[in-house]
């Protein structure tokens, strides 16, 4: 029997005062570490999606009776038309200067499939470890619009770019603009759009919030 508590975050919950983080950016890579983590005590690490689990059951366990606050780097809710076709969540929107149309990064283009499904599989672990009640708060971390550039620059303490991607969520929750940040209501800005959760096994109304990183163009 599942044990973990995992439910969506609230807007009102980001901000690195809001008990424990524990942000991700997840991939796969079989000869090096493509994952990074950064934790509330400001650990910052690379490492295998194998070792991903292991550290969140770690840290999962350190203060059972507050919520741990999880953010990956993932899209974490999909999103249909009135058709049924996949469509555009307004987080997968962002328009450049001076640009006509909007630059677009679906959320199951490219990156964003491979990297749901690996959040599947974490989350489905968490979701049957037996190791206790704490609840988890889920956040999606929305790191898709560098057009060729990296974060890396803005971070001199990031090892690679996977743990510049990790410190560039981090800033986002520490200067939150609402600009970036994408509530329940406010990913269902167009009527004819529905929401689902790929996460049918926790909840099927779960819908964390989105926390959008702005191209790195914004911050040089």
């Amino acid at each position: 029997m599942a044990r973990y508590n995992i439910v969506a975050g609230s807007s009102g919950d980001i901000s690195l005062d809001s008990n424990e983080w524990l942000i991700i950016d997840i991939g796969y890579g079989q000869k090096s570490p493509t994952n990074a983590i950064w934790r509330s005590d400001e650990t910052l690490r690379s490492l295998y999606f194998r070792q991903i689990m292991p550290l969140v059951t770690e840290t999962a366990s350190l203060n059972p009776d507050q919520s741990l606050h999880l953010a990956v780097e993932a899209p974490l809710s999909a999103a249909f038309d009135g058709h049924g076709e996949p469509t555009i969540r307004p987080c997968d929107e962002w328009l450049k200067p001076n640009a006509a149309e909007p630059d677009t990064r679906l959320w199951c283009n490219n990156a964003g499939a491979s990297t749901l499904v690996l959040a599947e599989f974490l989350l489905r672990d968490l979701h049957e470890e037996n190791i206790g009640p704490r609840r988890i708060k889920l956040f999606e971390g929305h790191v898709s619009f560098k057009y060729r550039e990296s974060h890396k620059f803005r971070f001199k303490q990031a090892g690679d770019n996977h743990q510049a991607d990790v410190l560039a969520i981090k800033h986002e929750i520490k200067y939150r603009t609402e600009y970036n940040i994408f509530d329940e209501a406010k990913l269902r800005r167009d009527q004819d759009l529905t929401l689902k959760s790929p996460f049918g096994f926790l909840n099927e109304d779960l819908i964390p919030p989105v926390i959008r990183v702005p191209p790195p163009y914004l911050f040089r």
